[in-house]
Formats: C-alpha cells, structure tokens, sequence
C-alpha cells in the first residue's frame, strides 16, 4: 500500500516538474529606466499668536503666500 501511494504521489508531482526544466531564463534587459517626480505643496495659515495683554488672529491663503513667494522647486529623478 505505501509503495501504491508512493507511485502515485511520483506520478502527479513528475509531469508538473519536466516542463520547468527545459525552460529558458530570458535575456536581461540592458536598457535605462527613467523616473522623474515633482513635489508641489499647497496650503495657507491661520491661527492666533499671543502674549501676555495682546492676541492677533492672521488668516493667509494660498493665493496671497504665492504672491510674495520669490522662488522654490523640488523634484526627484531617477535613472536605473
């Protein structure tokens, strides 16, 4: 009986393992990956500041930072 159940447990696993052996690995590839990402952050302010005696609320939008902004960029690239 253990000889039966042996063979049988040969006969299924041996046809699935044949055809994985006369595979081929395909070639590497040898060309160049790019990758390039851009960040934009966009966000306004508001809030309280405070001292003792004195409080002042400030509310600033997008629209006014980026008036007085000069300059600033951020990017990420890639080659691989």
């Amino acid at each position: 009986m253990k000889i039966r159940t042996a063979l049988l447990g040969l006969s299924t696993v041996l046809p699935l393992a044949a055809p994985a052996a006369g595979q081929t690995l395909p070639a590497p590839v040898e060309e160049w990956r790019f990758s390039v990402s851009p960040y934009l952050w966009m966000a306004g302010m508001n809030g309280t500041v405070s001292m003792p005696g004195r409080s002042a609320s400030f509310d600033v939008d997008f629209d006014d930072l980026l008036d007085s902004f000069e300059f600033g960029y951020m990017t990420q690239f890639e080659a691989w």
